[in-house]
């Protein structure tokens, strides 16, 4: 039994030269057969209803989350706008990439806020920016 699970392995990986290659792979393929199980349980629960107990529970943890971060964002915001009247160092290349990708990451979260809305059955119209 022990030779097709390692021509299995050696055949995704080429040549394996000691027993901790081999036991390295079988716990990868292990993980990734119960990824995909998971997966798929997953994918299906995500049709079925939730309880409104835990519906409830999730929004409330969503606002909470929310709230705060709406207060962050905000002192960030009145933080950044007093530090621009200011003369400017040097700005780095990687704060400018890291500047793209937070906007990127707001993008996101605004778009899955707006799937939560038509989750809740709440029309929302989007802003005019």
């Amino acid at each position: 039994m022990a030779e097709p699970l390692q021509s299995l392995v050696t055949m995704r990986t080429g040549l394996l030269t000691n027993q901790r290659d081999i036991t390295h792979q079988v716990a990868w393929c292990a993980t990734l057969v119960l990824a995909r199980r998971l997966e798929a349980r997953a994918t299906r629960a995500m049709d079925e209803p939730t309880s409104t107990e835990v519906a409830l529970a999730a929004v409330d943890a969503l606002l909470r989350v929310v709230d705060q971060s709406a207060r962050d964002l905000h002192e960030f915001h009145d933080i950044v706008a007093r530090a621009r009247r200011s003369p400017m160092p040097p700005f780095p290349r990687a704060t400018v990439l890291l500047t793209q990708r937070i906007v990127d990451k707001l993008t996101t979260v605004e778009s899955e806020l707006e799937e939560v809305l038509i989750g809740l059955g709440i029309a929302h119209t989007p802003n005019a920016s």
